[in-house]
């Protein structure tokens, strides 16, 4: 995708300045966000305690009543069971959370006293309607007078308190006998002597409603003769407790029981172990442990049967043993902080914006003067810089150089631009130059080829075109340069009836050098052989012969051979050469004979010994150069002999053309890259019957 500089220079300012500001508002969400954490737990703190104390103050309040009730009562047992019921009756009115007072004698515990006028004016209290309970007989040892409030009202009274539709009363030994055990508000204090809370119940028999009571206990003479107690409405008390807190609030008792909170809390259902098993919430055990064991602090929570986040903040409530918590949703902690980032987004934004607008003036004003600069470039002509942009005459000439003195580029500013637009002026006058010199050397360069070319076919035309064949014998030999022409050659030709001479040869170098010494080796090798000299004479006087004319100190090694058609003999004489390989009817591939000699042209020797060896009808004899050996692979790796030789032993089936055809293709696909010297082939197949003439490939 193509992009103005302008539109680089505003990617290239503007994603460091965004990546810089995202950078600055997570460390400020990170800075802020802890510290609205630490001031919200220190302010929660400060309010969980005074719910605390709030609370305990009303609980303690609540207890006063009946703590001074049964001091009355130990101090003065001539009360009337009207008197009794008045006295509940003001307990029960002196606050509106109180459901219900009584007070539960022991069993055989005082009758309440006759006074001296007669029989007590009865309660003015109405009695409650009870069914009676199937199968209970009420003891008529037992007492516990009982004032309660009647059905709640809606709304509340102009106090502020609960509403309700009056007093009753009743006494709760006609009920169920509050001394078999099973009723911890009586059976509490009458073991331990002392006052305490109850856990939260409903009480279904007496006063019918979700209640904490508070019992004190009283003696007379030492003895213990009964309870006072003050019923507390937990309904009235959540609701009172959610008014003063202003928040969400839980209420836990000393076994972990929900007093009061939010209804997915189950208040007076579940307690908050069994509530964080059902949805599985281990963060709301451990609340509940650190509530019920009196600790102090913050834990987070989430709500059950949502995913909102909360914190919750608990103190203890010293006089029951509870505690309390607030709920604090995480939302609500960290919309000051979302609402201090959004004007810092909005703030670095709009910055940003500034800046991008400004760069993109500077683009404009920048690239101006590019843009006339590569339109006075791009109006330059290759007329033009060959010409020079100047000039006179007509016709074509004249054309170009109206062009060129249009395209000219002129100086645009005087900074940097007008510099490079100096330099472009300067640039075309050098260019020119370079194109005449490329010109003349691509001239000199086609002229070269040309006559490389023609060297080629010289050079080709040495070669055998026609290879001699006979009864007992084929020939076939290709050779491959590694440039135009190469320092390898072969040659086959008749020394006499039925015999012939076989040569390969391979020159030191590559390239116009070693084919010339290829041709004047070749010539000398003709003139040596055609007589009645064995190979190894041959090699000797050709050697000599090099040593006379030779300065560059070149060289060749050669292997070269008598082959008698009739028989099969083949006398060789082998000048530093590769050694040939034979293949034998079965594909059986060996090496055939030895190194006889030195290479020829580098320094004079004695005379180059000779070997003989028989080919058997059927045995292929290929004679190869070391460009086939040492061809090398991208990777560095050579061809290698054994690479050559299951070759011959694939190809043996094939003619000696196609065998050379193959090797020339796997020797292509061994080095993709191209050949790095001279490959030459030649082969001679033993074969019984007439040979036939194969032209060459």
């Amino acid at each position: 995708m193509r992009l103005a500089i302008r539109w680089k220079l505003m990617l290239g300012i503007g994603v460091p300045l965004l990546a810089l500001l995202g950078l600055l508002l997570f460390l400020d969400y990170a800075r802020l966000r802890e510290s609205a954490y630490a001031e919200t737990e220190r302010r929660e703190a400060e309010v969980a305690e005074r719910y605390a104390a709030s609370l305990d103050g009303t609980l303690r309040s609540l207890a006063q009543g009946a703590k001074t009730l049964a001091s009355v009562f130990e101090s003065n047992a001539s009360f009337s069971e009207a008197e009794v019921y008045d006295f509940l009756a003001r307990n029960v009115q002196s606050d509106g959370l109180i459901f219900g007072s009584a007070l539960a004698l022991e069993p055989g515990g005082w009758p309440f006293r006759m006074n001296e006028m007669g029989p007590p004016a009865p309660s003015s209290i109405p009695v409650a309607a009870r069914p009676a309970r199937a199968g209970f007989e009420p003891r008529g040892d037992l007492h516990a007078p009982y004032v309660f409030r009647g059905a709640r009202t809606a709304g509340v009274d102009g106090a502020g308190a609960e509403a309700w539709a009056g007093l009753l009363r009743l006494d709760v030994a006609e009920s169920y006998d509050y001394t078999d055990g099973q009723w911890a508000w009586y059976d509490g204090p009458s073991r331990s002597g002392l006052a305490r809370w109850t856990e939260p119940y409903f009480d279904e028999n007496a006063g019918n409603a979700a209640m904490v009571t508070f019992s004190q206990p009283f003696f007379r003479d030492g003895a213990f003769r009964g309870v006072v107690t003050v019923d507390v409405d937990l309904e009235g008390l959540s609701r009172r407790l959610r008014g003063a807190a202003g928040a969400e609030i839980i209420l836990l008792s000393r076994r972990g029981a929900v007093v009061a909170g939010p209804a997915m809390f189950k208040p007076m259902e579940e307690n908050i172990f069994e509530i964080a098993k059902r949805v599985g919430r281990p963060e709301l055990e451990r609340l509940g442990s650190e509530m019920v064991g009196g600790g102090r602090g913050t834990v987070p929570i989430v709500e059950p049967g949502t995913t909102r986040r909360m914190l919750a903040f608990f103190a203890p409530v010293s006089s029951t043993g509870w505690s309390v918590a607030g709920l604090v949703a995480e939302r609500d902690v960290m919309a000051p902080v979302m609402a201090v980032l959004q004007q810092r987004l909005a703030g670095g934004l709009m910055f940003i914006a500034i800046i991008l607008a400004v760069v993109l003036g500077m683009g404009v004003w920048i690239v101006r003067p590019i843009r006339r600069l590569a339109k006075s470039v791009r109006g330059m002509s290759l007329t033009d810089v060959e010409s020079g942009g100047s000039g006179s005459g007509g016709g074509a000439g004249a054309v170009g150089s109206a062009a060129g003195a249009e395209a000219a580029p002129a100086a645009v500013s005087g900074d940097e631009v007008g510099e490079l637009s100096a330099a472009i002026a300067s640039m075309r006058g050098q260019i020119r130059a370079q194109v005449e010199a490329l010109t003349r050397e691509t001239a000199a360069r086609e002229a070269v080829e040309a006559e490389l070319r023609v060297a080629r076919a010289i050079q080709t035309s040495l070669l055998p075109t026609v290879f001699p064949s006979g009864p007992g014998m084929a020939t076939y030999g290709v050779s491959s340069p590694a440039r135009f022409v190469g320092g390898d050659f072969f040659d086959v030709f008749p020394c006499g009836e039925g015999r012939f001479a076989l040569v390969i040869a391979d020159v030191s170098g590559k390239g116009v050098p070693a084919a010339m010494f290829m041709a004047v080796t070749r010539t000398l090798i003709r003139d040596v052989g055609a007589g009645e000299l064995g190979p190894g004479a041959c090699l000797d006087r050709a050697n000599r012969m090099l040593l006379e004319a030779n300065p560059e100190c070149m060289f060749v090694s050669m292997f070269m051979a008598r082959f008698d058609a009739r028989t099969g003999v083949l006398r060789y004489a082998n000048g530093g050469h590769p050694v040939p390989l034979v293949v034998n009817a079965a594909g059986e591939v060996r090496t055939m004979g030895e190194t006889t000699g030195t290479v020829l042209g580098a320094v004079e020797i004695p005379m180059v010994a000779e070997r003989e060896v028989t080919l058997e009808t059927g045995d292929r004899l290929v004679l190869y150069t070391d460009g086939v050996s040492e061809a090398r692979a991208p990777s560095g790796e050579f061809y290698g002999v054994a690479r050559l030789e299951a070759l011959l032993k694939a190809t043996r089936g094939m003619a000696a053309k196609e065998m050379c055809e193959r090797a020339l293709t796997a020797l292509a696909e061994f080095q993709p890259q191209g050949q790095h010297d001279d490959i030459t082939l030649l082969v001679l197949d033993r074969v019984g019957g007439e040979g036939s003439k194969l032209p060459k490939g």
